[in-house]
């Protein structure tokens, strides 16, 4: 293999990827495998839009796909084209899908125009490396000095594959033991924080509302969005940056608007044993309760004036007994008395 470039060597040690196994030199042209760059999108936190199928005719072997993609703030995209001139593959949709997909993960990693999917061309599957069981081309021979030494990545462990039967589709399950996801500084489970979040502004918001009130960090909330949005809670509504993410359990939908449709119900989510709703008070607290339009008064001025909203539903639950100020109002428990404390404790 050729000396491989040095930019190249940090962005694969970045992500825990080791270039002597990954990668191979095909005339003159690294290439990668297309599950390492996998690993890369799954690490780098990389979502894709819905793809936009532009050409496809199955009975010719032709297929072109338009993909998306973000990390971050940071956006992407390609096409991916399949032609029986440039792949003999009986899959053209697959490997349109894989082939678009793969130059957006290496333009968001910074690697497009130095490394080169092994999708691209039938050329690059043809020169690998004879594949060993694991997959990855061998280990080579002791570098010459000309050569750059690479450190070893840390091997990764493969749970075996889950034997899924025939029918409805299993719920959702956790491999190995349970992790418990926490939101920074907190310790709010990012479900919670996300849903509550959602409820206090009206149902929905977009992911740049949800990452400057709660603070989460783009993969924690990733996984919780995934989460929420399997278990059919939450949807995304809206094209590109318009996107929003909409609350579809818990909401009242109002007159003459309709329920928004979800294409297909996923699994339901295993219950969280950690999150403990509270009891509802069997009487409201004493005080002047609050109406409606003081309590939308009241939480748009809390959150214009900068206070996290996991701070808010910290000392909301305090005064309250509940973890967001809509939730409290709906139990008759959000008085006047109850705001001016949660405010005068904001201001501390």
């Amino acid at each position: 293999m050729k000396k491989i470039e040095e930019h190249v060597l940090k962005i694969l040690n970045q992500f825990g990827i080791d270039p002597q196994r990954a990668c191979w030199d095909c005339m003159g042209t690294l290439v990668i495998y297309h599950r390492h760059l996998e690993r890369i999108a799954d690490k780098a936190g990389i979502t894709f839009d819905d793809p936009d199928v532009k050409v496809l005719d199955l009975e010719k072997g032709l297929a072109c796909m338009f993909v998306r993609g973000h990390m971050g703030e940071k956006s992407a995209w390609s096409f991916g084209e399949v032609t029986p001139k440039n792949c003999k593959n009986g899959y053209p949709v697959a490997m349109s899908e894989k082939r678009a997909k793969d130059r957006v993960i290496l333009k968001l990693a910074g690697l497009s125009g130095h490394v080169y999917s092994e999708e691209e061309a039938d050329e690059f599957k043809k020169s690998a490396p004879n594949r060993p069981s694991g997959g990855d081309a061998p280990k080579p021979k002791a570098s010459t000095a000309t050569e750059t030494s690479l450190p070893k990545a840390p091997p990764v462990a493969v749970p075996p594959p889950r034997k899924i039967s025939q029918g409805a589709p299993p719920p959702y399950e956790r491999s190995g033991p349970p992790v418990e996801v926490k939101s920074a500084n907190t310790g709010a489970d990012p479900i919670d924080v996300i849903r509550n979040y959602l409820v206090e502004c009206g149902g929905e918001a977009s992911r740049g509302a949800i990452l400057k009130a709660t603070g989460l960090t783009i993969g924690v909330f990733n996984g919780a969005i995934s989460r929420l949005r399997d278990s059919g809670e939450v949807a995304m509504f809206g094209q590109k940056r318009g996107a929003k993410w909409r609350l579809l359990s818990g909401m009242t939908v109002g007159e003459g608007e309709a329920a928004p449709s979800v294409e297909q119900q996923a699994p339901p989510l295993e219950a969280v044993p950690d999150i403990v709703q509270p009891e509802e008070p069997s009487v409201p607290q004493a005080g002047t309760l609050a109406t409606e339009d003081m309590v939308r008064e009241f939480t748009d001025g809390i959150m214009n004036s900068g206070v996290n909203f996991i701070e808010l539903a910290n000392v909301t639950r305090e005064f309250t007994g509940f973890p967001s100020v809509r939730e409290a109002h709906a139990h008759n428990v959000m008085t006047v008395e109850a705001m001016d404390k949660i405010r005068s404790a904001l201001a501390r």
